[in-house]
């Protein structure tokens, strides 16, 4: 669990610091940069729920040890458990592409 732990606290550490200087740069943009900094604070929101809800759908599946990071061409997925059998990395997959959009050949999933 210690590596789940530090796994999110580094997703949350870098999102934070690019969190920050996307306002910073939102204070001084003008015109179109304006709304491309808007987009991308935009982008950054989502990669964030979507990591929640895939954490907790994940763990109502019966993988309580998850984490996921979402990434802007992949997405990563750590479970804790003993070992995944192939439906279980199926499973997982399935679910990730559905709610990420993303390909399969985009999620990587660890144990």
């Amino acid at each position: 669990q210690a590596v789940l732990a530090e796994f999110r606290w580094n997703r949350d550490r870098e999102r934070s610091r690019l969190q920050e200087s996307l306002e910073k740069m939102l204070r001084t943009a003008e015109g179109e940069q304006i709304t491309k900094v808007q987009d991308e604070l935009l982008v950054l929101m989502k990669r964030q729920t979507m990591e929640k809800e895939l954490e907790n759908l994940l763990a109502a599946k019966g993988y309580p040890y998850n984490a996921v990071a979402v990434y802007p061409q992949t997405v990563a997925v750590i479970i804790k458990q003993e070992a995944l059998n192939p439906a279980a990395v199926a499973e997982i997959g399935e679910l990730v592409t559905r709610i990420t959009g993303y390909h399969a050949e985009q999620v990587r999933i660890m144990e």
